[in-house]
């Protein structure tokens, strides 16, 4: 799936692993993100599988005693956390010297959204399109996997992404949202601010090329073509001028980290080179 990134041997390395933020969790926003409460004084709700690091004191050992497999007790208390994946759908996410950037975002959003689904938390994708905001809908539990597939494989890049759109939609105050971008537009940093100010936690996650990262060319004279607009530049290329590149790009990350640590946010740079599980396992907290 996804340009032959994601396969079942990475699927079941990531389903026992959950979201570990490491952030400060009300009542009212919980999922499997623990608030201080303890469930134990509630009422009975549903079972899950256990999960490494669940409170034991909650397993069913009538359950496991029939099936020899653990299930921990859920209690009302144990709501639901939402998370949201924005996809930049520009045809700039088209780009890609050997794995496309948009491939590696639908990589990224379907194995979230797997983590998150296992968890029994919800999950909303937004595709941030040409024409606006292609929502998925809320979706529960694992049979919705495959709804995930069909609609991020039926997702084209082309155009430009219209980010201004986000401010229209519902995004529930007690959510998680992840933005996925290589964030070459204006407006990126009013676009986070938008969002950091809308939901309680924001993971942004830029994706570049090797090339956009780190530059190198052959060639003296070339053509750079942006592939939203079609604008064809000349340019003359020199180490100076890559190394003025490079540090334009690091303050512009430098300046979306900083609206993002006000707000108690992350951001990440993945290379569409980058190791998708070990890449995965940092975004929820768990690698490094």
């Amino acid at each position: 799936m996804f340009g032959g990134l994601v396969d079942d041997k990475t699927l079941k390395k990531l389903s026992n692993q959950k979201f570990k933020f490491g952030i400060e969790i009300t009542s009212q926003f919980e999922g499997q993100q623990k608030s201080k409460g303890r469930g134990n004084s509630l009422e009975f709700s549903d079972h899950r599988e256990y999960i490494p690091g669940d409170d034991f004191r909650k397993v069913n050992f009538r359950i496991f005693a029939a099936t020899q497999r653990l299930y921990v007790k859920l209690f009302e208390q144990e709501r639901q956390t939402t998370y949201n994946f924005f996809i930049d759908m520009s045809k700039s996410m088209d780009f890609g010297s050997k794995v496309k950037k948009g491939d590696m975002a639908k990589a990224l959003v379907f194995c979230l959204s797997y983590i998150a689904l296992s968890q029994l938390d919800s999950v909303n994708i937004f595709l941030v399109r040409e024409n606006g905001i292609l929502p998925s809908g809320c979706l529960k539990g694992k049979q919705s996997l495959h709804k995930i597939v069909r609609f991020l494989e039926d997702a084209n890049f082309k155009g430009e992404a219209d980010f201004e759109s986000i401010k229209n939609i519902y995004i529930s105050r007690k959510s998680v949202s992840f933005i996925f971008s290589d964030f070459l537009f204006e407006s990126a940093a009013e676009v986070l601010k938008v969002l950091c100010a809308r939901c309680s936690f924001v993971c942004c996650c830029q994706i570049l090329d090797e090339i956009e990262a780190y530059p190198s060319f052959e060639h003296i004279f070339c053509q750079l073509i942006d592939s939203e607009s079609a604008k064809v530049i000349d340019v003359e290329l020199s180490n100076s001028l890559i190394k003025e590149y490079v540090e334009e790009l690091r303050r512009y990350q430098n300046d979306l980290k900083e609206i993002l640590k006000k707000a108690n946010g992350r951001f990440y740079e993945v290379l569409t080179s980058s190791a998708l599980e070990k890449t995965v396992l940092k975004m929820i907290g768990v690698g490094r």
